[in-house]
């Protein structure tokens, strides 16, 4: 029996619900008596017809019928048009994303009166303005706005509500907490502006952004620790890249874009920061070269560098910059501010040294800050007074910023070990072993007295995989926690000790940035595995195969795939994508699939234990609605 046979008006209506569900916030209800579905906006209702959407997805073929009614389901669900945007040339302005450096950059090497249009945003970032034409893209410049007859606000707004109209689709899922944008077209970055498409996702802590290619937009919680740990791994890799685009990671509060601030005490510190000194290196060097080039309209400025050192204590990187005496200086806001003093046989002192805060607190009518530049740069003409400098104190060199609370070395040996393999042990932890594999797998080894029932307790919750394996040994029974992403792997595992009152402790941290979950980040999936993404509310291998017509029921929707990759690999693809607290995975015994099911979507994952010629086969079942 075909799916058009099948298929009553009422699970039609329910399929479209379930379709609507990424592009409001409001529930739709059905009106069999109308054949509509409605949603109270809290203005004025919204009403849908469905019959005509109804006859031709039955007329189609499955999955054409699904890709067919999703993109007549983002047309209507589409913003107005404003009439001018009808216009051919207006209707193709869009807003990207740069560094704002580079923009600048930019106008400095444009001829006099062919200045861009762009403006500052969210940090480091500016937006300029596009005509997109397919593979060539032309820059909006001032004198281009004369011949539209347009103001900068205008083309501002026309570029952002063009933007709108083609970024309905959803966010796709990486790993649970983790997203990445399905558009991969050159205006990922600029979807900053539209703060409304971050409303839903469900990530752990507030929402965190990182866009580090026009191409590219990656977002996780900021209180995920894997999920900020693969962001800034990405963020490095693509950094290196000759299209990368020079950023740090924003926290969106209300509307706004604000800068990340992490504490030191946070166990991400480290990674964010690095990557963090990483950028700015880049940024304050090009903005050096920048200031060098300009040197003839103030040649007695001194242009300070920034430099990277590192804490000697904590082992953190931090910057620093030096003021010199003589003359005016542009320095850039590092960590640290060195002021220096030359004799009268040439040498230099550092006669006080003090955190950048400290500075602007102690001596604020001396500063003043260039706000043509960013990353923020200051001006300061005359070198402080003795008093002064007394008050700025000299911090002692390769020392940060950060004040160093009393802890005891094993405190802090405890910090580090929990820094390598990202897993919290417990106090009473005596290390035993450990190894490195070329920075791929961690391994460390513990006596410690807590109990089995104690360490269970602890990684159910640090873990969240939601049960424990067991696993017999020659020394005992051993229980494994697990949680794994989609570049690293960690594991707890813990049993019987050698000494009696102890328990052995193994921590293992495995990473691997080659996986599918990985490549899938990065990849525009064709329309048809899209459309299925949309319904299920995850994403698909690459490639993967609809075997059959999307099946519905009253309680959920179905349908089956072929994948090319092993079992074991698809496994791990939607454990990785469906993993929390309330997600069961059942490996496969005898004749049974390997089953995931996350009991909060009712989103169900099933997996052939064995690959057949043609390749895995797997399904995804998802319930029609929410679960309540």
């Amino acid at each position: 029996m075909t799916e058009s046979d099948v298929l009553s008006k009422e699970l039609f209506a329910a399929l479209v619900q379930r379709l609507l569900m990424p592009f409001s916030n409001t529930r739709w209800s059905f009106d069999p008596s109308t054949f509509s579905i409605a949603a109270d906006t809290g203005v004025q209702e919204q009403r849908l017809p469905l019959s005509e959407l109804y006859q031709s997805y039955i007329a189609g073929e499955s999955p054409a019928s699904l890709m067919e009614l999703l993109q007549r389901l983002r047309a209507l669900m589409m913003p107005p048009r404003a009439e001018r945007i009808s216009e051919n040339m207006l209707s193709q302005l869009l807003p990207c994303m740069r560094s704002h450096m580079s923009l600048q950059n930019e106008n400095a090497r444009a001829q006099p009166g062919d200045d861009i249009v762009f403006f500052s945003y969210a940090d480091l970032l500016g937006v300029a303005l596009v005509f997109n034409q397919g593979e060539a893209q032309q820059l909006l410049r001032y004198r281009d706005l004369d011949r539209l007859g347009l103001t900068v606000d205008e083309a501002i707004d026309i570029a952002v509500v063009n933007l709108h109209r083609i970024s309905m689709d959803p966010f796709r899922l990486v790993q649970s907490g983790f997203y990445t944008t399905p558009w991969k077209d050159s205006h990922d970055g600029a979807r900053l502006l539209l703060t409304n498409l971050f409303a839903n996702l469900k990530v752990h802590g507030e929402v965190v952004a990182l866009t580090p290619r026009p191409d590219t937009l990656i977002v996780t919680g900021s209180k995920d620790l894997v999920g900020m740990e693969l962001m800034m791994s990405i963020g490095a890799t693509l950094l290196k890249e000759a299209n990368a685009l020079k950023a740090l990671p924003l926290v969106l509060r209300g509307n706004l874009w604000l800068p990340l601030v992490v504490p030191v005490t946070d166990p991400i510190f480290d990674t964010v920061n690095s990557y963090r000194m990483n950028v700015l290196s880049i940024l304050y060097g090009e903005q050096e070269k920048f200031l060098a080039d300009k040197k003839m309209d103030d040649p007695e400025l001194f242009v300070s560098r920034f430099v990277v050192d590192r804490d000697n204590r904590l082992g953190h990187a931090f910057s620093k910059s030096s003021i010199p005496d003589g003359g005016p200086c542009t320095f850039p806001e590092a960590d640290i501010i060195e002021f220096i003093q030359h004799s009268n046989t040439g040498k230099k002192r550092c006669v006080a040294r003090a955190p950048f805060g400290k500075v602007r607190d102690v001596i604020p009518l001396f500063l003043i800050e260039d706000l043509r530049l960013r990353p923020r740069r200051w001006r300061i003409n005359n070198f402080p007074y003795r008093s002064e400098l007394s008050v700025l104190g000299a911090m002692p060199p390769g020392k940060g910023p950060w004040i160093d609370a009393e802890r005891t070395d094993s405190e802090r040996e405890k910090d580090n070990l929990e820094a390598i393999v990202g897993i919290p042990i417990p106090n009473s932890a005596r290390l035993t072993f450990s190894s490195d594999v070329k920075n791929k797998e961690s391994t460390l080894e513990f006596a410690v007295t807590e109990t089995i029932e104690e360490l269970k307790d602890l990684y159910l919750k640090h873990l969240k995989v939601g049960n424990l394996i067991s696993a017999p040994t020659d020394q005992g029974v051993f229980f494994i926690a697990e949680a794994i992403g989609a570049a690293c792997a960690r594991e707890a595992w813990f049993g019987p000790g050698e000494v009696q009152g102890e328990t052995l402790l193994r921590l293992i941290k495995r990473v691997n940035f080659s996986t599918p979950s990985v490549r899938n980040s990065f990849i525009k999936q064709n329309d048809c595995l899209r459309s299925f993404e949309h319904l299920f509310g995850i994403s698909l291998l690459q490639e993967m195969i609809p075997t059959d017509t999307l099946k519905i029921t009253l309680e959920n929707v179905f349908q089956g795939f072929l994948a090319s990759e092993l079992p074991e690999v698809v496994v791990r693809f939607f454990r990785i994508q469906m993993s929390g607290a309330r997600t069961v995975y059942m490996a496969a015994e005898k004749l049974s699939p390997h089953t995931v099911i996350n009991m909060d979507t009712g989103l169900i994952a099933t997996i052939n234990a064995t690959r057949t010629r043609e390749g895995t086969y797997c399904s995804l079942s998802q319930a029609l609605q929410p679960i309540s």
